[in-house]
């Protein structure tokens, strides 16, 4: 199993035109879809319920984080996180050095908005996973989440092709 974990929040300009609601998780579908990906999931924080359509992909919504994880609990977790916003104590690995796991893997990558806030989630769940930072050649901020799958997914088809 291929799951990639995202994060359906609080973009006002993203609910105020539904066209761009259903094309904003096109992005999420349709570069999973193109990587091989088993599980499209989405944590819903404004409780929007969005419908994905799509029935080449399994689609899943949970409403935090914790939800999504506790419905895997043998999945290989990668949290996908800039290295400036990991907490401290919390060790992590650069994407270039990092080995992706051959199977029943859970890719998670934060809100465009506000990242992934490892600070607010239980240290358990962060100690059954991987932190994993992608370097950027300027570190001024992290691309869209959506970017960074494609990314991430890439550097995984090329270790497992």
């Amino acid at each position: 199993m291929l799951g990639v974990i995202g994060f359906w929040d609080n973009a006002n300009w993203l609910y105020e035109l539904s066209v761009a609601e259903k094309k904003y998780l096109s992005f999420w579908r349709i570069s999973a879809k193109a990587f091989g990906v088993d599980k499209l999931i989405m944590i819903d924080l404004d409780g929007r319920n969005p419908v994905c359509g799509d029935t080449e992909i399994e689609f899943e919504i949970y409403s935090t984080l914790e939800e999504a994880l506790d419905a895997y609990p043998n999945a290989n977790i990668v949290f996908l996180e800039n290295e400036t916003a990991v907490p401290d104590g919390i060790s992590y690995e650069n994407l270039n050095d990092f080995e992706h796991p051959s199977e029943d893997v859970i890719y998670i990558f934060g809100s465009d908005f506000s990242g992934l806030a490892l600070q607010s989630l239980d240290n358990e769940y962060i100690e059954k996973g991987t932190v994993v930072n992608v370097e950027m050649p300027v570190n001024a901020s992290y691309p869209w989440a959506t970017v960074m799958m494609g990314i991430v997914l890439y550097d995984r088809w090329l270790q497992w092709r």
